[in-house]
């Protein structure tokens, strides 16, 4: 099969795909420079796909698509590459995760404080020393605009907040965008594991024991199995 990788980051996943005998291109905006690379990952800018009309039988992206769910020029790039018969597959976060996301953002933020002001008494004295008192005012005036912000989590990707996330994430509403973007759903599933954004718990709790919980709390991410709608 001729697969294309969107969102390749290192490679990995690329990687396991051409171990399977595919033909992969990958490709992402920003490649790292840095650390291992498990496969050769092209930089593009985001929208045009390198890939001549009709060419690919599979696309897939991980943990992706939510930066692109506001631009049709992208699936519209996604439709004219893929052969007729071709498969879209995406694997998205669900509601779930971001409600548990929301959640854990508490006790992570707590840590974090904790480490911060260990650090900043370690550092407060030399600050005291070396710092421009305009640079500090400065400083201060920043911390006190943005310092709100910090009572809730975060979007994960362009979107205004956890809550729109939330809304665009549910099921129903990314059936109704694939739809719209001229795509039908053969498919999705759930991947049977859940997480958080935050880790509270990453060396702790085995892939089993987040397959138990993923059953009682449900997965914190699924695969959408997509092709192009009929007639297109």
């Amino acid at each position: 099969m001729k697969v294309l990788e969107i969102g390749g980051h290192t490679g990995f996943q690329a990687a396991i795909l051409a171990a399977w005998g595919c033909q992969v291109l990958s490709l992402d905006i920003d490649v790292p420079c840095g650390g291992r690379q498990y496969f050769d990952v092209m930089q593009y800018d985001g929208l045009h796909l390198p890939v001549a009309d009709a060419a690919l039988d599979a696309i897939y992206s991980s943990h992706m698509l939510y930066y692109e769910l506001d631009t049709p020029e992208f699936f519209a790039e996604l439709r004219r590459v893929l052969k007729p018969a071709g498969l879209a597959i995406h694997i998205m976060p669900t509601s779930v995760w971001r409600v548990a996301t929301c959640l854990t953002y508490y006790p992570y933020a707590v840590k974090r404080a904790l480490v911060y002001l260990a650090q900043l008494a370690e550092e407060t004295s030399q600050f005291a020393v070396t710092a421009n008192p305009n640079t500090a005012a400065v400083g201060a005036a920043a911390t006190r605009i943005k310092w709100w912000r910090r009572l809730f989590a975060g979007p994960l990707g362009p979107a205004p907040s956890a809550w729109a996330e939330f809304l665009s994430w549910r099921r129903t509403e990314l059936k109704r965008l694939f739809t719209r973007e001229a795509f039908e759903i053969i498919d999705v599933c759930p991947l049977r594991i859940f997480y958080t954004g935050y880790g509270l718990f990453s060396n702790s709790l085995p892939f089993g024991v987040r397959r138990l919980l993923s059953g009682v709390l449900g997965s914190a991410s699924a695969a959408y199995i997509t092709r192009r709608a009929t007639g297109e």
